[in-house]
């Protein structure tokens, strides 16, 4: 930068430093508020990633509770192999615990009833104390049998409802109806995406 440049530069801020200081003093403010704007956006993701591992770890504790394991995984699909079992103390045979992953036909393409097991291990065949409403019946089985899903696809979409649910519980909130209950769990999932590594919930 030329010498004559420097001396015409230092002449405009001699002669307008008031209006630049005003302009300086006017824009602290607002560059204030975005900054703390973006602080606590960043604040509100972070809340929300973890209220989400916090019902995760919750929905894994009520599983084990029951008095089961992680299911066993296949390689292929990352779905159990079999249904867990423990030793019954009664003396009878062993069966599937009650809280397993359940054992499905068809994880490609589910069948009806298999779509029932994953509505059930979810818990969305539950009668919930504030939304009750929304307890799955035979036509939302049929409905979901319907879209084609993979067994993987309904863990995403049942899990989500399940989470919002739950929050809702907590909360004494009420979800008017399964269209409001869908909208909720698209956006969980897309909070889900956003989490730590893109990581699926426990039961994947």
């Amino acid at each position: 930068m030329d010498e004559e440049t420097l001396s015409k530069r230092g002449e405009f801020i001699r002669r307008h430093w008031p209006l630049i200081v005003v302009l300086v003093i006017a824009l602290v403010p607002a560059v204030w508020y975005l900054v703390d704007l973006m602080y606590k956006e960043r604040l509100q993701t972070a809340e929300e990633r973890l209220k989400l591992s916090e019902d995760r770890r919750l929905f894994v504790e009520d599983k084990l509770r029951a008095g089961v394991g992680e299911p066993a995984r296949t390689e292929s699909t990352g779905h159990p192999a079999t249904a867990t079992t423990r030793p019954d103390t009664s003396g009878s045979p062993q069966s599937p615990e009650r809280g397993s992953y359940p054992r499905l036909e068809n994880s490609a393409q589910p069948t009806q009833e298999d779509v029932r097991k994953l509505a059930e291990y979810y818990d969305l065949m539950r009668t919930w104390s504030v939304n009750p409403q929304l307890r799955f019946k035979t036509g939302d089985i049929s409905y979901w049998h319907e879209q084609g899903l993979s067994a993987r696809d309904l863990d995403r979409e049942f899990e989500s409802r399940r989470l919002v649910l739950l929050r809702a519980e907590r909360m004494r909130q009420i979800i008017p109806s399964q269209g409001d209950l869908s909208h909720a769990a698209e956006l969980l999932q897309s909070q889900m995406k956003d989490s730590v590594g893109g990581s699926r919930p426990t039961n994947q």
